[in-house]
């Protein structure tokens, strides 16, 4: 919902958004329930660094069940546990992550300790005792609208990894850690020439979201490798059923600066909705930032 979608490399990107994963909850409280264990795994791009909790990932009911939420560069957890009769939430910090790297997290929870593994070792953890005798149907969640990092290779396991299961996972998605680099961007001037009107949300169905093209005259330096000034703009008009007023505003004759990638570089949007009422569909396609 809200902002949150998926990028180029199908990382799911949650600046000013959540996504929610129906269904899911009920079966991973169940699971914890019944074993006591529970690992959370994931490539992680923290978000920018902020004394304020941000809830990465949560499972949630009446209460807060499970959360790994960012404090400045650590993370920390937050979850409900039973011991001795009694039922509290326990928070404590995890350990230290990576600014402005993308890393392989994972996040091991057992009834003696909880141990956090950053890229194939065990870095940290803590020692809170307990069980999830009391953990209930809950939704589970990416994000809160407010966390802008970024998540994907995510995994729930019913059970502890061990530090050769992590460290083989690791080794397993090196490849993808390494090749981890964003496309080209591209600055550029121009005037807005015409724009594909902005939808009815009402008539988006089955889709929730949508991008919408604009022509565009470069005025300044064209982008590499592009012969024409002439350009195609898509940008996102709708998300999560609502229209962006900063998108649907824009009126022909403007001059604005543009922040573009490649929409070739964006294999995640080929299932999206793209309304192109321009007429030059042989124009070069970019992606407004």
């Amino acid at each position: 919902s809200g902002a949150a979608r998926f990028g180029p490399h199908h990382e799911l990107r949650l600046a000013g958004g959540t996504a929610r994963a129906e269904g899911a909850g009920p079966r991973l409280a169940r699971r914890f329930r019944e074993t006591g264990e529970l690992t959370f795994e994931a490539i992680l791009m923290p978000g920018p660094l902020s004394s304020e909790p941000r809830p990465i990932v949560s499972l949630q009911g009446a209460s807060v069940l499970f959360a790994l939420l960012q404090v400045e560069d650590r993370l920390e957890l937050d979850w409900m546990l039973t011991r001795d009769g009694e039922t509290r939430r326990r928070r404590g910090a995890l350990g230290r992550i990576l600014p402005g790297q993308a890393q392989h997290v994972a996040v091991s929870l057992a009834s003696q300790n909880q141990v956090l593994f950053l890229n194939g070792r065990a870095v940290s953890g803590l020692a809170a005792r307990g069980d999830g005798s009391a953990w209930t149907e809950g939704e589970l969640t990416f994000g809160d609208g407010d966390w802008a990092g970024r998540l994907d290779h995510i995994a729930f396991y019913d059970r502890a990894l061990d530090d050769g299961e992590v460290a083989a996972r690791h080794a397993g998605l090196r490849e993808s850690l390494d090749r981890r680099l964003d496309p080209p961007k591209f600055q550029v001037q121009a005037v807005l020439r015409q724009v594909t009107a902005t939808p009815d949300v009402r008539d988006l169905a089955p889709y929730r979201r949508a991008l919408a093209t604009r022509v565009y005259e470069v005025t300044g330096t064209v982008p590499e490798g592009v012969d024409a000034r002439r350009i195609l703009v898509a940008e996102w008009v709708v998300l999560d059923l609502v229209a962006r007023p900063e998108a649907i505003r824009r009126v022909p004759g403007q001059v604005e600066s543009l922040r573009l990638e490649r929409m070739e570089d964006h294999p995640q949007l080929e299932s999206e909705r793209l309304l192109d009422d321009s007429g030059e569909p042989g124009l070069p396609l970019f992606l407004r930032l």
